[in-house]
């Protein structure tokens, strides 16, 4: 696990809350959009400090998440314990929002994570600073998260 607790950082992706859309209607659709980013927001705030219990509002609790086409995360409690552990890990622990973007029972978000380790818990040698951005897909199902892909698009040390 501890290899892949990087690579789980933006999981989160996949615990959005969607309101119901209605095609013909263009201002439901952007409430839903916003609400979304901002559900978005308040789990990558979870990840910052720890407590991940919103995702309670947004997850089926069988969700399944897909990491870098390696290895899935099952369940939302498991999902949940290696956010939480993220937080224990890195110092400075930043979650950026670079692009959100709603499509009826999808969303797409680009993250950026950065921080300083505390330890080699991630693979990586502690004091090491953090500066990876990831794409992440949500497939929702009767407006929970059912199934996510995250995907990691650069790997770059600050400096």
């Amino acid at each position: 696990m501890n290899k892949y607790l990087i690579t789980a950082v933006c999981c989160p992706l996949f615990l959005l809350m969607s309101c119901k859309d209605n095609p013909s209607s263009k201002d439901t659709k952007s409430q839903t959009e916003e609400m979304n980013m901002e559900n978005t927001l308040a789990v990558l705030k979870g990840i910052e400090t720890g407590d991940l219990s919103i995702m309670n509002n947004f997850n089926d609790e069988d969700d399944i998440d897909h990491v870098n086409g390696t290895y899935e995360i099952k369940g939302l409690e498991n999902v949940k314990k290696i956010l939480a552990d993220i937080h224990n890990h890195v110092s400075n622990l930043k979650m950026h929002l670079i692009a959100h973007a709603t499509d009826g029972d999808y969303e797409f978000s680009i993250i950026k994570m950065t921080g300083t380790t505390k330890d080699t818990m991630m693979g990586m040698p502690a004091n090491t600073l953090i500066n990876r951005t990831s794409v992440g897909i949500l497939r929702k199902v009767n407006g929970k998260g059912k199934e996510h892909w995250r995907y990691e698009i650069q790997i770059s040390p600050s400096k």
